[in-house]
């Protein structure tokens, strides 16, 4: 461990996926012990961390998905649309079926 803990320093910034877009960034300096949480949320897609460290003896970086903000389908509305779909399916081939015939049999 370095002795020039005042000169710590420990920087996250997190950037889009593209990596030109600067969400946020999250800075500690100096000589301070420093835990908590830090919560960046205001946008939806993949991010990346750039993390800075200068004379820090050990640091923890704990990455969490809101799991309220992914929208999910709902299997109860899942199996009444596949039902669906498949009634409206086997009614159209039945009745491309029932037209092909018919006119076969007028031939």
């Amino acid at each position: 461990m370095s002795n020039y803990t005042e000169y710590a320093r420990f920087t996250v910034d997190a950037l889009t996926r593209n990596e030109t877009s600067l969400i946020a960034t999250i800075s500690q300096e100096g000589n301070t012990t420093t835990n908590g949480t830090r919560y960046i949320h205001n946008r939806q897609g993949e991010f990346y961390l750039n993390i800075y460290v200068t004379n820090v003896e050990s640091y923890t970086v704990v990455i969490e998905q809101d799991m309220q903000s992914v929208p999910e389908s709902s299997p109860i509305i899942l199996l009444p649309l596949l039902t669906t779909g498949t009634l409206v399916a086997t009614i159209l081939s039945r009745k491309s079926r029932a037209s092909s015939r018919s006119r076969s049999t007028l031939a």
